[in-house]
């Protein structure tokens, strides 16, 4: 935590900028940060990483102009494909989570009520994994439908967390005259953790009024 704060009041101004994008423009922060990440991946990681193993490719990109066109075209494939990645990532962390609290439930309820007893077309530990995979399934595809509710909650949550953070330390520079160091001090103690946490509860409330309407409906 100590570091984490360490790093936004070292940058709070573009800190305090991307956190008052992640409460008030939620969905477009998600998907923009998603997409920012994604092409710097494809462009500056992937692409160079294509030229160094394959021999035609490195060739053809000695070219200038072949250079520029691959390197577009690598950021927003990775722009897009991180996108895909984090949808399915949704459905994965649903389907695991779901199908585990569905197993775990369906063990206890066997050991109450013994159900295998009555399972006699199947395996019993067979069925209980085919209905925590099922119950999974219905899950995963819950929260991949769901995504705009969940990265708008996301956005809020990440938002909040650091813009509290920043006004707090702004508040420490330029109100009280603190020294940086001071500031992170303060930041850090319980007092400090403990107004951190009232200010970003305020700046959820905030933040849901103010994407009230894709946090409700998606």
């Amino acid at each position: 935590m100590e570091s984490i704060i360490k790093v936004i009041i070292e940058n709070w101004i573009m800190s305090l900028i991307a956190g008052l994008a992640g409460i008030f423009l939620a969905r477009v922060a998600t998907l923009g940060t998603l997409m920012i990440l994604g092409f710097y991946v494809g462009s500056y990681m992937l692409l160079p990483m294509a030229v160094e193993n394959f021999e035609n490719l490195k060739d053809m990109l000695k070219e200038a102009k072949n250079a520029q066109i691959a390197y577009w075209i690598s950021g927003v494939g990775g722009a897009l494909g991180m996108v895909i990645v984090y949808k399915i990532a949704l459905f994965l962390v649903g389907f695991f989570a779901t199908g585990a609290i569905a197993y775990l439930g369906y063990s206890y309820l066997d050991q109450m009520i013994a159900i295998s007893k009555y399972i006699k077309f199947m395996d019993p530990d067979t069925f209980k994994l085919v209905v925590a995979a099922v119950l999974g399934a219905f899950g995963g595809f819950y929260l991949y439908f769901r995504e705009k509710v969940i990265s708008t909650w996301l956005a809020i949550i990440l938002g909040s967390g650091v813009v509290s953070i920043s006004l707090i330390h702004i508040f420490n520079i330029y109100g009280r005259n603190m020294s940086f160091q001071d500031s992170y001090n303060f930041l850090t103690s319980k007092e400090g953790l403990y107004l951190i946490a009232g200010v970003f509860v305020v700046l959820i409330i905030i933040g849901y009024f103010a994407n009230r309407k894709r946090v409700v409906s998606g």
